[in-house]
């Protein structure tokens, strides 16, 4: 019989792309069903059940074989690199989104940051980028969000272990200055987004964890005056004004010497006096 033309045959072949099997469809002008069998497997494309299928010429059978090399090829890749930043989970991308851009502002001026170079850091393109965030400015309310959410939880599990309000202050100081040393270019992204003149969601995330900050250093004071710990003389809202003042500071000198990782060893002093400004004298 007569083989029909390559471009009748191409809708035989059953493109595997990400793991995924396409259904069998029928495209205009294609050969009638009952022309060829047809098969695919979940791992590749088989395209007829037996060898003897049709008497095609040579030239249609090395197209084929060809086409059978790609998609392998391309199965092979999926597997090799079904972990990678191409094929995550929307939760999953946003948050390697939020620690490339951490991981960005350590090294760079935060208002400098594109979306260009957020996505070559994630070796993606813009447009995948774009599909999980409509705008930079998404991008940055998560991150502020996402830092919220960590730096709380991290100063709450510390302050559950002491004994005391004023121990429980200290260690919410320590966990506050670790979370910097091990994310540098949070504070830088804190810092730019209060200087901003307009309102952001990013600037409004900021403003709300110095707010959830300060209640809990609000409430230990008031804890720590109660049991007789802390100077009953000593204002709440200072003393939290106060404690995060310190750390700022700790972290401004920081980022100004370039050397993040110092403000682990001047935490202890900078605590050290900040107790016994609060703490009661017999």
């Amino acid at each position: 019989m007569k083989f029909p033309p390559v471009r009748a045959l191409k809708w035989l072949l059953l493109p595997v792309v990400a793991g995924r099997q396409t259904r069998h469809r029928r495209f205009p002008g294609s050969p009638p069903t009952g022309f060829c069998k047809s098969a695919a497997t979940s791992w590749g494309v088989r395209i007829f059940q037996s060898k003897r299928w049709c008497e095609a010429s040579g030239s249609v059978a090395k197209y084929f074989d060809r086409q059978l090399k790609v998609s392998n090829r391309l199965l092979t890749m999926n597997g090799a690199t079904s972990s990678s930043p191409r094929h995550l989970p929307a939760d999953e991308r946003r948050a390697v989104t939020v620690a490339a851009v951490i991981a960005l502002a350590a090294e760079r001026n935060p208002q400098e940051i594109t979306t260009t170079a957020i996505a070559d850091r994630m070796s993606l393109t813009q447009g995948a980028l774009f599909r999980h965030f409509p705008t930079k400015e998404a991008i940055w309310q998560a991150v502020m969000e996402w830092v919220a959410e960590v730096l709380l939880a991290r100063i709450d599990d510390a302050a559950q272990t002491a004994a005391s309000p004023l121990a429980a202050l200290e260690v919410m100081f320590m966990a506050h200055i670790d979370f910097v040393a091990q994310h540098p270019g949070v504070p830088r992204i804190l810092f730019g987004e209060l200087q901003r003149a307009e309102d952001t969601p990013a600037k409004r995330a900021v403003q709300t964890l110095l707010e959830q900050y300060g209640l809990r250093l609000h409430a230990l004071v008031e804890q720590g005056i109660a049991q007789g710990e802390l100077d009953r003389e000593v204002d709440p809202t200072a003393a939290a004004t106060l404690f995060i003042g310190s750390i700022q500071g700790l972290v401004m000198q920081a980022l100004l010497a370039g050397k993040v990782q110092r403000i682990r060893a001047a935490a202890p002093g900078a605590f050290a006096i900040f107790a016994r400004g609060v703490r009661r004298v017999p």
